[in-house]
Parts: structure tokens; C-alpha cells; sequence
């Protein structure tokens, strides 16, 4: 059980170090973080019957946040083509989309804008500052990939305060 939260902080370490340098994560690592949050989904609730409810909705939240999101694009592009790879990286869909197979609905919510808020302070208070100014793109899955890591080192250290909800069924039954 350690091993596997050890490998899943380990994999969203090479997510971050591969973000922050090439500014593009291999889809490995995403199908391996995937695989880790089943993984530990499924060992601590042994069932497939939640895991399935929980990742649909999770999904289907990501999918109608990038919906509005390209709506919103169409609409202050004066109703021209989009290019939302120029807004949002699929990289960043797929970490989303790989952590949303870990975490209860209302936790992944939380997550979510929590790792939002988190990677623009993080952005505008030190990257911003120390980046060349060429590169204005920010490193959203590397960013939420260390918050993730923070929150699950944090629920060993402090398990009754952080993200008490329904996390601690895949932190705390190590």
C-alpha cells in the first residue's frame, strides 16, 4: 500500500520536473497516474461499482468545465474557430482526467479549485517573476501534480484536518 502511494508522489514528481522543463508531459506518466489512482481507489474501497459512479462524475464535471470554456473562447473570438490548444493543454486535461479516478466527487471539486487558486499564486508570485518573459505559459499540470502531492504528505502528517471528507479512504488505511 505504501509502495503504491510512494510511486503515485514519485510519478507526479516526474509530472512536475517534465512540465516545468519542456513545458509537455509524455503521456506515459499520465496513463501510469491513472493506473496508480485506480489502484489505490479500489484498495481502499474494493469497489468497482463506486469507482465507476464516482469516475463518471468526475468526468463529466471536467467535461462541462472545458465545455464553458470553449464557449466562453467562441464568444470573445467573435464567434470564429477556436484554438483551445493555445489555451489549455491536453496535458492538462489528461492529468485531470487521471486524478478524477482517485477522488470522491465533492473532493475532487475541492482539488480542483484548490489546485486552480494554488498554480495561479504560485504563477504570478514566483514564475512569473523568475521565467524569461517569452514563455507565458503556465505549468497547470505540473502545478495541480504538486499540490496533489502536498495534499496526500499532508493527510499522512495531519489526517484528521486535511481533506477530512472521504480522502482519507486512500490515505489513511495505510
Amino acid at each position: 500500500m505504501k509502495i503504491l502511494i510512494f510511486l503515485t508522489i514519485t510519478n507526479l514528481c516526474l509530472i512536475t520536473y517534465q512540465d516545468f522543463k519542456y513545458r509537455a508531459v509524455s503521456w506515459i506518466l499520465f496513463a501510469m497516474l491513472a493506473i496508480l489512482c485506480i489502484c489505490l481507489h479500489l484498495l481502499f474501497n474494493q469497489s468497482w461499482e463506486d469507482f465507476g459512479r464516482q469516475a463518471l462524475i468526475n468526468n463529466i464535471f471536467l467535461l462541462i468545465q472545458v465545455s464553458i470554456a470553449f464557449v466562453l473562447l467562441f464568444f470573445k473570438n467573435n464567434r470564429k474557430k477556436v484554438d483551445m490548444k493555445s489555451k489549455i493543454g491536453l496535458g492538462d486535461i489528461l492529468f485531470l482526467i487521471a486524478v478524477s479516478f482517485l477522488l470522491p466527487f465533492m473532493v475532487f471539486a475541492i482539488y480542483y479549485l484548490g489546485s486552480l487558486v494554488f498554480s495561479l499564486l504560485i504563477y504570478f508570485f514566483i514564475l512569473r517573476r523568475s521565467q524569461e518573459p517569452v514563455n507565458k505559459t503556465i505549468p497547470l499540470a505540473g502545478l495541480q501534480a504538486i499540490f496533489l502531492a502536498i495534499c496526500i504528505i499532508f493527510s499522512f502528517i495531519l489526517p484528521d484536518y486535511i481533506l477530512d471528507m472521504e480522502w482519507s479512504y486512500a490515505i489513511n488505511g495505510i
